[in-house]
C-alpha cells in the first residue's frame, strides 16, 4: 500500500494535480475538484489507516481519470467503462452518506465505477497513464 500511495502521489503532483488535507465539515473522505485540478482528503480519513487511504486515493486517482477521459484534467468526468465486478445495486451502499444525495445519473455512475475499482492499485496507475499522460 504504501509503495502504492508513494508512486501516486507522485505522478498526481509531477502533473501538476494539487493535493490538500483539510478538516472538511460534510460527510466526505475525499473529493476530486476538476475545475481546480485539486484532491482534498478529510483529515480525519488518515486515521483509518494505510490501506484505507491506499483505497481512498485510489478512488479519487479513478476520478482524475475520468475527467482526463472526459478531455482533460480540468474537464467534466466520463464514464471510463471498467468493469463492475457485481451489479450497479450492490454499490448503493457507499453513497448512503448525505454528500452523495443530490447525485444525478451519470454522476451516480461515476461514483459507483470508483467503487467498483478503488482495490485495484496498479489498474489505477494504468488508468491515469494511459488517460492523462498520453500525447
Amino acid at each position: 500500500y504504501e509503495k502504492f500511495i508513494r508512486q501516486a502521489i507522485l505522478s498526481l503532483l509531477s502533473n501538476g494535480v494539487q493535493i490538500y488535507i483539510k478538516d472538511i465539515k460534510r460527510d466526505i473522505s475525499a473529493e476530486w475538484i476538476y475545475k481546480n485540478k485539486s484532491i482534498i482528503f478529510n483529515k480525519s480519513s488518515l486515521k483509518e489507516g494505510t490501506k484505507n487511504f491506499a483505497n481512498l486515493l485510489s478512488h479519487e486517482i479513478i476520478h482524475v481519470s475520468q475527467s482526463c477521459k472526459g478531455g482533460s484534467f480540468n474537464s467534466y468526468p466520463a464514464l471510463l467503462n471498467l468493469d463492475l465486478q457485481k451489479p450497479k445495486s450492490y454499490y448503493y451502499k457507499y453513497l448512503k452518506s448525505n454528500a452523495y444525495k443530490d447525485l444525478k445519473g451519470k454522476e451516480v455512475m461515476l461514483e459507483i465505477e470508483a467503487y467498483a475499482n478503488e482495490k485495484k492499485h496498479s489498474q489505477t496507475l494504468n488508468l491515469f497513464n494511459y488517460f492523462c499522460l498520453r500525447n
